[in-house]
C-alpha cells in the first residue's frame, strides 16, 4: 500500500507538470504544437497503463501450484513448476495417455491427470487474502458429450461451482476450464470441498498484497459448438444403408464411446453404411444380469433393431463358459424373434491376461458363433495381435482393465472392418470425432483389425 501511494503521488506530479507545460506552449502562439500533442498523448497512455496496473491487483506470491493426481513435479511450457499432488482426502486418481491432445494450454500434463471421488483438499496457508485457480478438463474415456458429469465445489464456504460439467463449461473434450476465486480470505487453511462425484486437474493458490473484491468467475473461453470436432461428417446418400444397432454390454463398450466412435468413423468416411447406435450398458455387468435385471430384453422386442451386439463380461467366457453360452443363446432367441441378428463382441479382457487366454476367449466365441450362427466382431483377436507385435504400446488405460485411447481405437476399427466388408478407413483416425490417433500407429491398428476380421471371416449381413 505504501508503494502504491508513492506511485500515485508521482503520477499526480507528472500531471501537474504536463498542465504547466501545455499552458506555456499555448500562451506562446495561442495554439498547441504537434510536439505538444504527441507528448500529451504519450503521457496519457503511460498514465493510463500505470493506473490500470495499480487498480487491478495480480497474484504476487505463488503458494501452491498443484498437479492433481500426479506423483511427480512437472515443468510446463511457460517454465512454471507444478508440484506433485498433496492435501487431498481419500480418493482416486486417473492418468491419461501422453499422446492425448489437450487444447489451448502450455500445461497439457496437468490436464492429463485428475483426482476424483474425493471430499476435499486442505491446504495450510498464512492468514491473508488469496486468489485461487481451480483447473478442470473432461478427459474421461466415456464422457464424449455435454451432461456427463455434475458436481459442485466450494472454497472456505464460498460456493464456486454447482451442477458443474467440465465438458459444457469448456465447450468440448480435452479443453481446459479455469475457475478463479479472487479475494478469498483465509486464516490458516484453504479448504476446497466437493459435492457429487467431484474431480479436479490442478490447483493454484496465490497470495495477494492488496485488498481485492471477492469475485468468482471462469477465466477460460467456451469453445464454439463443433469447434474441436475432427473430420467432416458426410451427407448420407439416399441409397445409404442405415442400421439400427443396440449395444448390450458394460464399460468395455462405453469406454471411449465405442458405439458413437463407430458411428463417427462411418459418417466421416466413404462407406455407404451408417448406423444409428442405441445403448443398454451397465458397468461391471454380464449377460445373465442384463437378461434378468435390465430393460435389454424389452428394448430388443420393441426397438426394431437390425443388429444387437452382445458383449459378455470380460472374464466370464473363461470362468463360466456354460453360463455364458446359456444367456447368449437366450438373448439370441429374443433377437431372432424380433427380426434382428446377433453380433458377438469378445472383449479384449484385461491387461494382465495372457496371449493364451485371449486365444481361449476367441475359441469360446467361435463355439458360440457356430452354435447360434452369429457373426463375430473379433475385438479380442485384434488386441491380441496388437499386444503380440507392439507390447510396449499402451493399449489399456492406467487401471489395467479398460481400453486406453489406442485400445479403444482398435475396438472401433474392428467393428468398422467387420461391418463394412473391410472398407478403407477414413482419415483422420478418430475416437468419437474428438480424439485423434497418431497416423502411423493408426495404420498399424487398422492392419491388425483387418487381419483379425479376415481370420474370423464369417461376415453375414
Amino acid at each position: 500500500m505504501f508503494i502504491k501511494g508513492i506511485l500515485i503521488q508521482v503520477i499526480l506530479f507528472l500531471i501537474n507538470r504536463l498542465y504547466i507545460y501545455c499552458n506555456d506552449e499555448f500562451l506562446k502562439d495561442n495554439r498547441f504544437t504537434m510536439k505538444s500533442l504527441r507528448i500529451l498523448l504519450t503521457v496519457v497512455l503511460v498514465l493510463t497503463s500505470c493506473i490500470s496496473a495499480l487498480s487491478t491487483p495480480s497474484p504476487t506470491d505463488t503458494v501452491y501450484r498443484i498437479s492433481c493426481g500426479s506423483t511427480e513435479p512437472y515443468t510446463d511450457g511457460n517454465g512454471l513448476v507444478w508440484i506433485a499432488d498433496r492435501g487431498f482426502s481419500e480418493s482416486k486418481t486417473a492418468i491419461r495417455e501422453s499422446t492425448l491432445t489437450i487444447h489451448n494450454t502450455k500445461s497439457p500434463e496437468v490436464y492429463r491427470t485428475e483426482r476424483y471421488n474425493m471430499e476435499r483438499y486442505m491446504l495450510p496457508v498464512e492468514p491473508g487474502t488469496y486468489t485461487i485457480h481451480l483447473h478442470f478438463a473432461e478427459t474421461f474415456d466415456s464422457n464424449y458429450q455435454a451432461g456427463s458429469r455434475s458436481f459442485g465445489a466450494s472454497v472456505n464456504g464460498q460456493t464456486l461451482i454447482k451442477e458443474f460439467d467440465p465438458y459444457s463449461a469448456a465447450g468440448g473434450f480435452a479443453l481446459p476450464v479455469i475457475i478463479e476465486y479472487a479475494g478469498c480470505t483465509a486464516q490458516n487453511q484453504i479448504d476446497i470441498e466437493f459435492t457429487g462425484n467431484g474431480m479436479i486437474c490442478g490447483i493454484e493458490v496465490f497470495k495477494v498484497v492488496d485488498e481485492i473484491p471477492e469475485m468468482v468467475h471462469q477465466i477460460t473461453p467456451v469453445a464454439a459448438p463443433d469447434q474441436y470436432l475432427i473430420g467432416n461428417r458426410q451427407e448420407t446418400a439416399p441409397e445409404a444403408q442405415t442400421l439400427k444397432v443396440l449395444f448390450i454390454g458394460n464399460s468395455m463398450t462405453f469406454y471411449w464411446a465405442i458405439p458413437e466412435s463407430l458411428e463417427a468413423m462411418l459418417e466421416t468416411g466413404t462407406s455407404e453404411l451408417k448406423i444409428e447406435p442405441h445403448r443398454s450398458l451397465h458397468g461391471g455387468k454380464w449377460l445373465e444380469f442384463h437378461y434378468n435385471n435390465t430393460d435389454a430384453v424389452n428394448l430388443i422386442k420393441n426397438g426394431g433393431f437390425d443388429f444387437v451386439v452382445l458383449q459378455e463380461g470380460s472374464g466370464h467366457p473363461l470362468k463360466d463358459p456354460e453360463l455364458f453360452f446359456e444367456y447368449a443363446e437366450k438373448f439370441d432367441s429374443v433377437i431372432r424373434k424380433s427380426g434382428a441378428r446377433s453380433l458377438l463382441y469378445p472383449s479384449p479382457i484385461h491387461q494382465e491376461n495372457t496371449d493364451a487366454e485371449r486365444r481361449e476367449v476367441m475359441q469360446r466365441f467361435v463355439e458360440l458363433s457356430e452354435k447360434i450362427d452369429a457373426q463375430i466382431i473379433p475385438v479380442c483377436e485384434t488386441l491380441r495381435l496388437c499386444y503380440a507385435e507392439r507390447p510396449n504400446t499402451i493399449w489399456h488405460n492406467s487401471d489395467g482393465v479398460h481400453m486406453g485411447m489406442h485400445g479403444g481405437y482398435a475396438v472401433a476399427c474392428t467393428f468398422y472392418t467387420a461391418l463394412t466388408d473391410c472398407a478403407p478407413f477414413p482419415p483422420p483416425a478418430i475416437l468419437a470425432q474428438q480424439v485423434e490417433i497418431d497416423p502411423d500407429l493408426a495404420v498399424f491398428i487398422q492392419e491388425k483389425a483387418l487381419e483379425a476380421v479376415k481370420a474370423y471371416d464369417n461376415i453375414r449381413r
